[in-house]
């Protein structure tokens, strides 16, 4: 695997395994947080050629969980009058 293909999936494991271990994530963007998952394998699997490519989308996909389990929890707060 090249240098920079290999940095880029080891980003994209990070991002996604920092997320699952985010209960916020878990409790408020459990789909999103399975599309990163799941990215994260397609880019393990992936041709060289597309490693890159995959792994930025997985990460990208983290990245969404955690913003959006962020969103979803403020909305919550915000709703049951806290």
């Amino acid at each position: 695997m090249s240098p920079l293909a290999n940095d880029s999936l080891e980003q994209a494991r990070a991002a996604v395994h920092a997320v699952q271990a985010d209960t916020r994530v878990a409790q408020h963007a459990a789909p999103e947080l399975d599309l990163a998952s799941r990215a994260l394998r397609d880019a393990e699997r992936a041709p060289l050629a597309e490693r890159m490519h995959r792994a930025y989308l997985a990460e990208q996909r983290a990245r969404i969980a955690r913003e959006l389990a962020s969103a979803r929890a403020n909305a919550a707060q915000a709703a049951s009058g806290r």
